[in-house]
């Protein structure tokens, strides 16, 4: 009988061990699963921090790099406003009809262009000619650089970012960038200037070697065809220096909203 006892005691004592190991284990389990939590949650606190940091660090970047697409713009203007009033003079100075306009508020003002800081001469002078003939198969420079942006856009980290807005302005910044002065934009300044290089080849004139025996005004007020080619150079001209100012404003405020959202992160 005590035999017996003996080893139903034995019996609980052995159950009562395998159940404080069970909750031991259990115990152990789950200390081990929140640790893994607590591990993910913090590297997923470190990814959105790094994210967080390379996208600031980006649109740093991306707000300079517009910053300097401006001062490009602002020179592209420049010189496709002394293109526009020089060659539109040379047709006046020719007796040749103008290129009318119909958008004429549209033109940047003539005064203090970094090309000829100077009133239009009232007669032909050769320094003016020089330089109006120079600059009528120029000003097609590409004015903004899309490298940050195309980084951006290849880590993945554009789409991260939360502000939609922003990134819609952005998006139709660098559209309208390359719609205005990408490739088309190129091909469209290239096929502009052709006929009128084309012509003045005919009669033996280099645009950017114009010799003082030359005589384009003459030219011009005999040759109907180069008149005609010429009001096509100066509609490019008025097409690039419109869309310099008006992507110096979008540029503006692309800058402007990157820097609010700079300031929240």
């Amino acid at each position: 009988m005590l035999s017996f006892l003996r080893k139903v005691r034995k019996s609980f004592i052995l159950k009562d061990q395998a159940r404080k190991y069970l909750l031991y284990g259990i115990g152990e389990v789950f200390l081990v699963v929140i640790g893994i939590l607590i591990a993910l949650q913090v590297n997923n606190w470190n990814e959105h921090r790094v994210q967080k940091t390379s996208i600031k660090n980006y649109l740093v970047n991306l707000d300079q790099e517009i910053e300097n697409d401006i001062l490009n713009l602002d020179r592209l203007t420049h010189y496709n406003s002394f293109r526009f009033h020089s060659l539109q003079h040379l047709l006046n100075l020719a007796n040749s009809p103008m290129l009318d306009l119909s958008y004429p508020d549209t033109i940047r003002s003539f005064k203090n262009n970094i090309i000829w800081n100077q009133e239009l001469p009232k007669d032909p002078d050769f320094e003016f000619l020089k330089l109006s003939f120079l600059w009528s198969t120029r000003g097609a420079n590409k004015p903004y650089t899309s490298t940050t942006f195309e980084d951006l856009k290849s880590t993945g980290l554009f789409s991260s970012i939360s502000n939609e807005s922003l990134k819609q302005q952005i998006n139709h910044y660098y559209a309208e960038s390359e719609r205005r002065f990408g490739s088309l934009g190129q091909e469209g300044f290239v096929r502009s200037i052709q006929p009128w290089l084309d012509i003045l080849l005919e009669y033996g004139i280099i645009p950017h070697d114009l010799k003082p025996g030359d005589d384009p005004i003459l030219l011009l007020k005999e040759d109907p065809k180069l008149a005609a080619a010429l009001r096509k150079v100066i509609r490019n001209a008025w097409w690039r220096e419109h869309s310099g100012i008006t992507m110096i404003l979008k540029a503006r405020e692309t800058r402007a909203a990157i820097q609010e959202v700079l300031e929240e992160l």
